[in-house]
């Protein structure tokens, strides 16, 4: 690659790293029709509101004159662009500096662009974290071995009504909680038959047999609900997960020094968020990896089931 597009895709993936979503060589077109393009295009959602930022790259070896800063002037005017950066790494004329000031425009290069932007790609950084472990978090919590019951948690107020004496269906309906509907128990009745037809032909049997319904009921909730992944490595990741959550948490709260446990299970002493988050990522890496074995196995006992 050459140096020059090396050094545009070098400040794109700074951009991306603060959040922005970017394109190198984009073309652009204005709302008068004129379509631009520019070495790198980057936005991002502020509030709701699109924020387009357009880069110029020179990796010249000479300083980069006025002219540049009046060209990206007019394409950031033109596209309605909220700011424009020009990048150089052998700096700026007087002339450039001169027009610039006042205007969205930029003059930066990358070593310069990283500092002033270092709290922020920290930010990002931490957020990034945050977000992956939260993915973990909430896929080890759909592979553990759970209960009918938590499993289909308020909604099971419904079935419950079924297992009630026309008494105390006559008691409840004088209570201020709101009446489930004909539909609500149907539709409670559909997904359960349908996700879990062995239990349903349990819960048939013992229907025909004339057991008592609340008592059928409360076994009914209480039966296991097996999720086919192998739950002694998932009990590892849980808790490999919640000491990534508490390191993060102590970080973030600036608890310092604080206790990290990287991928190999070994403390690191860090004292502040850049390093903690050097031993975090990787330990979250890891285990994004190892609960998608698990997804993957999951996955496949249901297709050998389903067919």
């Amino acid at each position: 690659m050459q140096p020059w597009k090396r050094y545009q895709y070098d400040a794109a993936q700074l951009l991306s790293e603060l959040g922005f979503a970017v394109q190198v060589e984009d073309q652009i077109t204005s709302s008068r029709g004129a379509t631009h393009e520019v070495d790198v295009s980057a936005r991002r959602a502020v509030a709701g509101v699109e924020v387009l930022w357009v880069v110029e790259c020179k990796l010249w070896r000479s300083r980069v004159g006025k002219e540049k800063v009046a060209a990206l002037s007019a394409i950031c005017e033109d596209l309605g662009a909220d700011r424009g950066l020009l990048m150089s790494e052998t700096g700026f004329q007087s002339g450039a500096l001169q027009m610039a000031s006042g205007r969205n425009i930029t003059l930066t290069s990358l070593e310069d662009l990283r500092a002033t932007a270092a709290a922020d790609l920290q930010l990002a950084r931490q957020h990034q974290a945050d977000d992956r472990l939260r993915v973990v978090e909430m896929a080890l919590g759909e592979m553990r071995d759970t209960t009918v019951g938590a499993e289909f948690g308020e909604i099971l107020k419904v079935i419950y009504l079924l297992g009630l004496s026309r008494e105390e269906h006559a008691q409840r309906a004088e209570e201020p909680e709101a009446r489930p509907t004909v539909q609500d128990v149907l539709a409670v009745a559909d997904r359960f038959h349908q996700q879990h037809p062995d239990l349903a032909q349990k819960e048939d049997a013992d229907r025909r047999r004339g057991k008592e319904s609340p008592e059928r009921v409360e076994r009914m909730l209480q039966t296991s609900v097996p999720r086919r992944a192998d739950q002694e490595e998932v009990g590892v990741l849980a808790r490999a997960a919640v000491k990534c959550r508490t390191s993060l948490n102590e970080g973030t709260l600036g608890k310092w020094p604080v206790l990290a446990e990287d991928q190999e299970g070994k403390l690191r002493t860090t004292w502040c968020m850049r390093q903690l988050l050097d031993v975090l990522e990787k330990s979250i890496g890891d285990l994004s990896r190892r609960v998608d074995i698990q997804r993957q196995q999951v996955e496949r006992e249901r297709a050998e089931t389903a067919s």
